[in-house]
Order: C-alpha cells, then sequence, then structure tokens
C-alpha cells in the first residue's frame, strides 16, 4: 500500500478530528512510557506519538532527549540524575533500563509544567519493540503509531546517523507487519527526505516550527535552516504546505501556534493530511477545530477526546 492510500485508510472520517496521544499522555502520566501509552489507548483515541532515540548497540528506544532528563530520571538508589552526564547513544539498552523515568522531580520546573501527572514506583524506558507489540494486541488493533525520529543536524554528534536509524527503523516496522499503522516524522527533514527513499511504503510526516534559528533547536523554519536540508528557503517562495508535497511529504504536522487559515485552506486542496502540535488548552483546541484540522496532538488525549465529542466532532474509533 502506498503511503498515501495508507493515510487516507486511517482518517476516513471526513469532517470528524482525530486525537493522538503525545508521548503517550504526558499530562498525566510519565512520558514515553508503556503505562502512558496503555493509557491513552485504554481512552479509544486513534494513536500515539512517541519519541525515538538509538542506543550505543544500535536499540532504538521511546524516549525524547538526546541525555537523560534531570527532571524525569533516576539511578535506582533513587539520586535524579545530572544534566547531559548520560547519552543516550553512549549507553547499551541494559545500561539504559537500569534508570527510572516513572516521575518528576519535586520542584522542577517540569514537575510544575505538568503538576497533575501521576508518579509510578517504577519505569523504565522501552524499547521501540516493545511498543510494537503493544501495538499488536487485540485490543489496540484499530491504533496506529506515529514515531518522531529525534535527529539535530546542528548537532550531529549526538545521534546516530541518519541513514543507520532509517534502515533499523525499516527494517523493525516491517518485521513487525506494521507498515500500515506507522507514520515516521522528524523536525529533521534529512530524515524525512531518507524515509522516502529507503522506504516510500510507509508514511511520512514533516514536522515544522517556524522562527528564527535558536541555540536549542526550537525552531526549524528559518532561512538556510540546515533541519530542511535540500528543501532550506523553498518556504520563503512557496508554502509550507507547498513545499511539503512537492518533496513527497502526505502528512504535515505544524506548531499548532502558527498554523493559519490560509495554510489550512492549502493543505487541504494539496491532501495533506494536517495534525497540529501540541494542544493542551481549550481555547487553542477550538481554535484547531475552527481552522479544520484532521487531528490534534495533545498530553491530555481524554480532555481533548470529550471536548470533540460534546461538539459532534471526534472521530470514532473503529472496531
Amino acid at each position: 500500500m502506498h503511503s498515501e492510500s495508507l493515510l487516507k485508510a486511517l482518517h476516513t472520517q471526513p469532517d470528524m478530528i482525530y486525537v493522538q496521544g503525545h508521548r503517550g499522555a504526558r499530562g498525566v502520566l510519565p512520558e514515553n512510557t508503556l503505562e502512558s501509552f496503555e493509557y491513552a489507548l485504554s481512552l479509544g483515541i486513534q494513536s500515539l506519538e512517541l519519541d525515538v532515540l538509538m542506543t550505543q548497540d544500535n536499540v532504538l528506544v521511546a524516549t525524547h532527549n538526546s541525555a537523560l532528563h534531570p527532571d524525569t530520571t533516576r539511578h535506582l538508589s533513587g539520586e535524579w540524575v545530572n544534566e547531559d552526564a548520560f547519552q543516550i547513544r553512549n549507553l547499551t539498552l541494559q545500561e539504559l533500563q537500569d534508570f527510572n523515568v516513572g516521575a518528576c522531580r519535586p520542584e522542577s520546573s517540569y514537575q510544575r509544567r505538568f503538576k497533575d501527572q501521576q508518579s509510578l514506583n517504577f519505569a523504565a524506558i522501552p524499547a521501540l519493540t516493545d511498543v510494537f507489540q503493544l501495538l499488536l494486541l487485540p485490543e489496540n488493533k484499530s491504533a496506529w503509531l506515529n514515531v518522531e525520529i529525534k535527529s539535530d543536524p546542528t548537532k550531529f554528534y549526538q545521534t546516530a546517523p541518519v541513514e543507520l536509524v532509517v534502515q533499523q527503523l525499516t527494517d523493525a516496522i516491517e518485521a513487525f507487519g506494521l507498515q500500515k499503522r506507522v507514520v515516521v516524522q522528524s523536525f529533521d527533514w534529512n530524515l524525512c527526505l531518507e524515509m522516502q527513499r529507503v522506504a516510500p511504503h510507509i508514511a511520512t510526516s514533516y514536522l515544522t516550527s517556524v522562527g528564527p534559528e535558536d541555540e536549542y533547536g526550537n525552531n526549524n523554519i528559518y532561512p538556510d535552516s540546515v533541519w530542511m536540508g535540500p528543501l532550506a528557503n523553498a518556504h520563503l517562495h512557496s508554502s509550507l504546505p507547498e513545499v511539503i508535497a512537492n518533496a513527497g511529504g502526505k502528512m504535515w504536522a505544524p506548531y499548532f501556534d502558527n498554523l493559519t487559515s490560509e495554510e489550512m485552506t492549502m493543505a487541504r486542496q494539496l491532501g495533506l493530511i494536517t495534525y497540529a502540535w501540541t494542544v493542551n488548552e481549550l481555547d487553542d483546541v477550538d481554535a484547531m477545530i475552527a481552522l479544520g484540522v484532521d487531528g490534534i496532538i495533545t498530553d491530555y488525549p481524554l480532555m481533548v477526546l470529550e471536548h470533540l465529542r460534546a461538539q459532534g466532532k471526534a472521530a470514532a474509533l473503529i472496531a
């Protein structure tokens, strides 16, 4: 099945909005953990978003930062890790899973941001294949995954080579027979283009955040952006939906506060499936409803799902 027909098969309800759990359900349970993924799927949402990096022994794992996060990671002794002390690429899977990511550091900025997040006695960073196993359970047969590959072309030494990650991911998706249930996305458009070259049958999603270049890599769309690879500056002459569609992309994931009605109209005309990230306030959910997005990525999937249902806009879970 071609990636375009795949996405259409996953989005069969016109004028309805699909809910995607961001890192599982980060506002409720620790992010990128099996417990968070299981909870989000139990709500009846259609898909999960998760972040993926590669370990020293070339295993793909579900975690967001290139180094273990000091506000969410403890040693088994209970001591919190130091910032940038443990790079994912320098640890084996076995070493990585000896850390506890089941709670937030008290009084940290992360804990204040997600003050209602429940703590777990213990949670390990899962291998991506553990998440694939979850997707194969009968009760999750209608769900699909949005796998975000974390890749930073401004700090390429921190992560595995794009070519290696793409090939490993493609092999894993095919080994589990999930070609029709996985979308691969990234802020690094070099990775999206490589994925399309290696596995055109697996759908790709282009992430965008528009703004000036900054040292933290918060934005990827700006003049001469290395994140855009060979497409750098194309957005200065065309709309982002046009740039992505012309590159062969079939899905677009813009930061919700960047999205305009003109761009959304163009995306619809081009047939781009559009998911806005990360939408956590109901006023912003209403703004996305008004724009007519296909999906909403959120840390609070139950809240968004109930709000959409109240307005008759929630896409139904296909049995």
